[in-house]
């Protein structure tokens, strides 16, 4: 390693640059409270003034030595896979950054890209370890994925809290979930005290509100000791307001604050103060990639097979239809009498109604059986002995598929089921031939998902997700690196009920808000089936 760098003096001179910056951090911890604000933002400006200085010089020296980061993880480790250019190119650009955002898109090898970047920061003495923070369905394979290179160590910190009492934490790699992140956040800053870590969020959308428990812990955790920061997300935005919560904790200096970013992007808001209009959205975009780098899969994938998007829309039978309007009709009752309608009404008016279509059985008391098993039963037979991936929204539904479609053998992943019993069932699609459907629901498998490309190019949504982008999401659980067969996604629309407008709202052409605006009549054309896409 040190054979990499010009002289020992210039690396350990890099070093000291480092523990100047977190001596300057702990002072300005200690002191922050007392300041004004006019002196925190200068103090904040000097720190990032620093880090920015560091990164130039290493910059500067990788320039003279003709030395890139990948080329430095290649020489002090034997990685068992070889990063694409363009993951080569991610890493080379952000490795050495203290805070970064890595937004490659679903299915473009983020995984290996990040962890390739953390090795690095390891291989030059910049971190002591990673903290490796994500949804607990995905541990699982980020062990197995860091299980494969020689030398690295790694610890699934999870289980109960005297177990994680019992955990070796002098490893490489700490894998846990966000909610033991958030539990153990003053027992993990205990152990890393006096070094410099690295914290790396997986589906770094859990971030994008400021208010939540995930945006703070993280954001406190970083301060302590200016620890490094990667940002992992294939959809960093459902909204220009997500951007906010990135820019914040990657290059807090650009806004001081939210006013300021809402004063610069806000165009217009509506009657709850949500924005409806923007501006200046390439200054945003400008903002957002600094620090980051933003990759599509259609990029920097040639290879990738296509995605077809087919609408299935199948009738219900009569009296499964005659049942959904009369409990229409009973939840319209509510709103007809001219009381305010908001999107408390709405919602609750979508999530009551949009369980009936794959839920006849249990709405009518065991006398009316949902159309949608035959349609299902007409794909499994069109896909021979193919495999298929059924995306659902309500707990109730993913029981009754696995009660209608047990001739299957189908695994589930949703809320009911446990974080271990989700991979096994996992891992028993991609390897059970046996096991041809895998019901996900989009809280515990529309992100972050891996392997499933390799054994199914075949997807279908019973019920719809609330935004397009985690529709891609979903989709990109099979859309991504390996898949060699076109991807066929199917969307079961159910005739004279809300789902056509649901499937509008994932388009993003209609929003909650618009319903709101135009009143019962535009409420109960929706739920009726007869709202078509508004102007």
């Amino acid at each position: 390693m040190d054979g990499l760098w010009s002289s020992d003096e210039k690396r350990q001179a890099y070093r000291d640059l480092y523990d100047s910056l977190n001596q300057k951090v702990e002072a300005f911890q200690a002191i922050a409270p007392k300041l004004s604000k006019a002196e925190r933002d200068s103090m904040e400006q000097e720190i990032s003034q620093g880090i920015k200085e560091v990164e130039a010089l290493i910059h500067l020296e990788r320039k003279q030595n003709k030395t890139l980061p990948y080329d430095i993880i290649k020489a002090s480790y034997d990685l068992p896979f070889e990063l694409r250019q363009y993951q080569q190119n991610t890493v080379n650009e952000l490795a050495d950054s203290v805070r970064a955002g890595y937004y490659l898109d679903i299915g473009t090898g983020k995984t290996y890209t990040s962890i390739s970047a953390c090795l690095y920061k390891k291989a030059v003495g910049a971190i002591a370890r990673t903290y490796c923070i994500m949804p607990p369905i995905l541990i699982t394979n980020w062990s197995r994925n860091l299980a494969k290179i020689p030398g690295v160590t790694h610890t699934c910190y999870r289980g109960t809290p005297a177990k994680r009492k019992t955990l070796n934490l002098d490893v490489d790699f700490i894998l846990m979930s966000w909610d033991i992140f958030k539990r153990d956040w003053e027992e993990l800053l205990i152990h890393c005290a006096g070094t410099t870590v690295a914290l790396l969020c997986d589906e770094a959308q859990a971030l994008k509100n400021i208010a939540s428990g995930n945006y703070k812990k993280v954001r406190d955790f970083i301060q302590f000791g200016d620890h490094h920061l990667l940002l992992l997300t294939g959809t960093p935005l459902s909204s220009p307001m997500d951007a906010y919560a990135y820019i914040k904790l990657i290059t807090p200096e650009i806004y001081q604050n939210r006013l300021q970013f809402e004063n610069t992007h806000v165009a217009e808001v509506d009657f709850f103060h949500k924005p409806t209009k923007w501006r200046n959205l390439d200054l945003l975009n400008s903002n957002l990639a600094r620090g980051a780098v933003r990759l599509l899969k259609e990029d920097v994938v040639k290879e990738l097979p296509e995605v077809t998007i087919t609408e299935l829309n199948y009738d219900l039978s009569s009296k499964h239809k005659a049942l959904y309007d009369e409990l229409a009709t009973k939840q319209l009752k509510v709103l007809e009498d001219g009381t305010k309608i908001d999107i408390t009404h709405v919602s609750a008016l979508l999530h009551a109604l949009a369980q009936v279509p794959a839920n006849a059985e249990h709405f009518s008391g065991g006398s009316v059986e949902s159309t949608l098993y035959e349609l299902i039963d007409e794909i499994m037979d069109e896909l021979g002995d193919g495999k298929l991936v059924i995306f659902t929204k309500y707990v109730m539904t993913n029981r009754r598929i696995q009660e209608r479609c047990a001739k299957y053998n189908p695994v589930a992943l949703y809320g009911e089921i446990s974080a271990a019993q989700q991979q096994e069932n996992l891992d028993r699609f991609v390897n059970d031939p046996a096991c041809r459907i895998v019901q996900l629901q989009y809280a515990s498998g529309g992100a972050g998902i891996d392997n499933l490309q390799h054994v199914c190019s075949d997807v279908l949504f019973v019920e719809l997700p609330p935004t397009s982008s985690t529709f891609h999401q979903c989709v990109g659980r099979v859309h991504r690196v390996g898949q060699s067969k076109p991807v066929h996604v199917r969307i079961a629309l159910a005739e004279g009920t809300l789902q056509n407008y649901l499937w509008q709202v994932v388009q993003d052409k209609d929003t909650l808000i618009n319903l709101c605006i135009r009143g019962y009549k535009g409420i109960k054309d929706m739920v009726m089936g007869h709202a078509g896409a508004p102007a």
